[in-house]
């Protein structure tokens, strides 16, 4: 979706995940279980349309986490 990032599919180590946060508190909690606690407190990330504008460099790091990991533990 074009207003909200991340919405998509993300690759794992064995499939695509397809990652939603919807909202500031999601994306936060997202970065908890992926173990980015510094992500939301970045300014580039902070609000979705600080996400949204930097989708760019996000992707990337969401990316890096989870092609190690499997989609479903």
């Amino acid at each position: 979706h074009p207003s909200l990032f991340p919405y998509e599919p993300l690759p794992c180590a064995d499939r695509e995940l397809i990652v939603t946060a919807g909202n500031d508190g999601q994306f936060r909690k997202l970065c908890q279980v992926l173990g980015l606690p510094e992500l939301p407190d970045d300014p580039r990330f902070a609000r979705n349309q600080d996400r949204t504008a930097h989708r760019d460099e996000l992707r990337p790091l969401l990316v890096e986490r989870l092609r190690t990991r499997p989609a479903m533990d």
